[in-house]
């Protein structure tokens, strides 16, 4: 019991770690950083249970086994940060590539309105974001300027109905 106990408060440390190393990071890590964030937090608890185990099963170098998990959550706490930061860059290098591309799309429809490869890039640019109700204004623009059977099938997608 005492071992969960500790499993326990050690986990509850790496979530504090976890919530620390995020809002270092500029916000909640991607998505596709959730499996990571699990993995830390179960090997946390693990650790702890082993720890305590160890601890508690013996009686000498009883602050060489203390220290290990310090030093294990450390190492991951480490990994962590090194990833989440590595994520938020990327993320932000796609934030500032998007509005790079968008922007150099803007300024060939104000020289020419009706560019319909600047309209498909900016569907494509929005669908990406997110957008897909500026994903789809660009893709009937499309649609209007070059209309084929492709384009169609690509606006119906983006209006969601295909």
């Amino acid at each position: 019991m005492l071992s969960v106990a500790f499993a326990g408060l050690l986990s509850a440390l790496s979530v504090y770690v976890v919530d620390r190393i995020e809002r270092m990071s500029e916000g909640p890590a991607p998505a596709e950083v959730d499996l990571l964030r699990l993995v830390f937090l179960s090997g946390s608890f693990v650790l702890g249970i082993l720890t305590y185990a160890l601890i508690a099963g013996t009686s000498r170098s009883l602050l060489a086994l203390a220290l290990l998990p310090v030093l294990v959550a450390a190492a991951l706490a480490g990994l962590w940060a090194w990833k989440s930061r590595r994520l938020a860059a990327s993320a932000r290098l796609r934030r500032e590539l998007f509005e790079r591309e968008a922007a150099e799309c803007s300024r060939a429809l104000e020289r020419d309105p009706q560019n319909a490869a600047a309209h498909a890039r900016l569907a494509e640019l929005y669908e990406t974001a997110g957008d897909r109700a500026r994903a789809a204004e660009h893709g009937r623009r499309v649609c209007e300027l070059a209309p084929s059977e492709k384009n169609r099938r690509r606006l119906a997608e983006l209006e969601g109905r295909g």
